[in-house]
């Protein structure tokens, strides 16, 4: 049986979180969720450079995903 993904989130899509998102990516029980930024730069920086379609300008929206665990704050 394949071992469930904990969701993690990231308030913040800049520099720092980018950087973890990185290494949280080739986490084998990791999934990145989603990010909150009021930057639409830096939403479009972590989606593209992560593929994450969840990409919010609150961290209300962001806290609201389905199954998160965790939330990082990197701004």
């Amino acid at each position: 049986m394949a071992k469930k993904k904990t969701k993690i989130g990231f308030i913040g899509g800049g520099g720092i979180s980018r950087h973890h998102m990185k290494y949280m990516a080739e986490m084998d029980d990791v999934e990145l969720a989603g990010v909150a930024d009021v930057s639409e730069e830096a939403l479009a920086l972590c989606s593209e450079e992560f593929g994450l379609s969840n990409c919010f300008k609150n961290y209300e929206d962001l806290i609201k995903i389905k199954d998160i665990k965790a939330v990082t704050v990197g701004t």
